[in-house]
Formats: C-alpha cells, structure tokens, sequence
C-alpha cells in the first residue's frame, strides 16, 4: 500500500516542484524588474517605465511619468499577490488530491484484505469428529464427560449413552488435534488424532476410574 501511495505522491510532487519552479522564477523576473526601476538613475528610469507599462492593458499616454511610475509598481505588486494566491491554491490542490488518493488506496487495500479473508474462509474443512466415552473396567458409558478438541479451542459433552459428537472446522484435512477428555468419575485423558476424512470415528475413550 505506502509504495504505492509514494508513486502518487511522488506524481503529484513532481507536478507541485514543476510549477512552484516556474512560479519562482516568474517572481524573481518581478522582483528584479521591480529593482531595476527603482535603481536606475531618473534619466533612464523613463524607458524602464515606459518599456515595462507596454505589458500593462491601459492607456497610459495621458499619465505623466510619476503616475505611470506609481501604476507600474501597482501593477508589480498586484502580480506578486496573484502568484501568492497561486501558490496557496496549489498546495491546497496537492493536499486533496493526495488525501482522496490515499483513502481510494486504503479502500482498495481493505477491500482485498476483506476478499482474501473470505477465499481463506472458503477454503475451511468442515470435519464431523464422533466417538464414545466409558469408565473402566466395566465400560460404563459416561454422561456429560467434557471433550475439548485443541488447537480449534472447541469442547462438546458426551450424551447420557456416552457418545458424542462434533463439527471442526479445520484448515485442510489431516490436520492433527489433540483431544482432552475430563470427568469427575475418572482420571483426565489426552490423545492426538489426525483428521483424515470429512467424518472421522476416533476409537473409544476409555477413562480410569478414580
């Protein structure tokens, strides 16, 4: 995502250098117009105004030379204003057009997150685990024996049969769990069975009497 965001920024970086170039060079042509004016000697300063007022849209033929000296650094100063504004408005441009590039980038990004998260979903294992739990010796089914399947975090209880049964979503088939039986009647159980088959039929638990 940030390469990606540092090509568009990068784009509209050029394009604010580019400009702010040009936008600097048109002010130093101001500037030093503006010097030249006002440091050359009155017995020149007169082409200077009137070759320099030539560029200003007004007829200036009935102005004497102080007046058209007063409207040309009018005409100077006004010019620096508007690239001011320019310049403003540029930067805010860049700004906005940075941030919708990157929340259009965030979306995205996000969007296939969100799409890869559901093509992992897809791809889960739904696993039926059943078996049987009794007490030795005599084989007496347990009721209510607790049966946790790890590393799923998942748990189910034995019916009063002794049997039971449980759904597992797994990541792929012979994927291996560990399963922990407890009851109060016997001593805890643990063994790791790999799931091989869409229904898996674990061997019966056999716990120790206490």
């Amino acid at each position: 995502m940030w390469e990606i965001v540092g090509k568009v920024s990068s784009g509209i970086t050029l394009c604010a250098f580019i400009f702010a170039v040009a936008v600097n060079a048109y002010k130093s042509k101001i500037q030093k117009e503006e010097l030249l004016i006002r440091a050359a000697p009155e017995s020149d300063r007169g082409k200077l105004i009137e070759k320099a007022i030539e560029g200003i849209n007004i007829d200036a033929n009935n102005l004497t030379k102080t007046q058209k000296y007063d409207l040309l650094l009018k005409d100077i100063e006004l010019r620096s204003q508007k690239l001011k504004i320019s310049a403003l408005i540029l930067i805010i441009i860049t700004i906005l057009t940075a941030s919708i590039a990157v929340f259009a980038i965030y979306k995205t990004t996000n969007k296939k997150d969100a799409d890869n998260k559901v093509k992992k979903d897809v791809n889960i294992v739904n696993v039926v685990v059943s078996g049987m739990v009794d007490l030795d010796p005599d084989g007496e089914p347990l009721r209510s024996a607790q049966i946790i399947f790890d590393p799923l975090g998942l748990s189910t209880y034995s019916k009063g049969d002794g049997s039971f049964s449980k759904s597992l979503p797994i990541p792929h088939l012979n994927f291996p769990i560990t399963v922990s039986v407890y009851h109060k009647q016997g001593y805890p159980y643990e063994s790791t069975v790999n799931l091989s088959e869409s229904h898996m039929v674990i061997p019966p638990i056999r716990l120790k009497k206490k």
